[in-house]
């Protein structure tokens, strides 16, 4: 699980479930620490206060140790043609490491982010599988994403459940 206020709303119908997760997202570790179901592992690196989470060479170290089978992510931003942008340049590099030690790549992004801002390119919508969003899917981003072979979830129009 990557960092982020989205990402650590998905954490919190992690709890109960016999599931290892990876993150560098405090928010997260608190939420989940003291659920014995879940194995937990926190990156190290230099805490980001304002972020609320790990970063820096240490993460990116930790991360070419490991291997995940999903990598849940958020975004600051998705450009029309699907390139997923982020506004601070010191977490990137900690999410490009997180996208190569994944198998798969979900992308949660409320409509607000949609089009986005960002100044630097996290990825592009080769690197994603799935997007999950509240914004229609109808949605300009959305269609671009989908005419790139990433699946969209739009929970606009339906509900998700688990």
């Amino acid at each position: 699980l990557d960092s982020g206020t989205t990402v650590h709303r998905l954490a919190l119908h992690l709890r109960g479930r016999r599931i290892t997760v990876i993150t560098n997202n405090l928010a997260v570790y608190d939420e989940l620490i003291a659920d014995e179901n879940v194995d937990l592992m926190l990156l190290g690196g230099m805490v980001i206060r304002e972020s609320r989470m790990m970063d820096g060479f240490m993460a990116e170290d930790n991360l070419r140790q490991v291997h995940a089978d999903w990598l849940f992510m958020g975004a600051c931003g998705l450009r029309p043609g699907g390139q997923v942008m982020d506004t601070t340049v010191a977490e990137v590099p900690a999410r490009r490491a997180m996208i190569a030690a994944s198998d798969r790549v979900v992308l949660l992004a409320d409509k607000t982010k949609l089009p986005g801002t960002g100044m630097v390119k996290i990825c592009g919508p080769e690197d994603l599988d799935v997007i999950i969003t509240d914004a229609s899917e109808d949605d300009a981003t959305c269609v671009a994403l989908r005419e790139a072979g990433v699946r969209v979830v739009s929970t606009a129009s339906a509900t998700v459940d688990g």
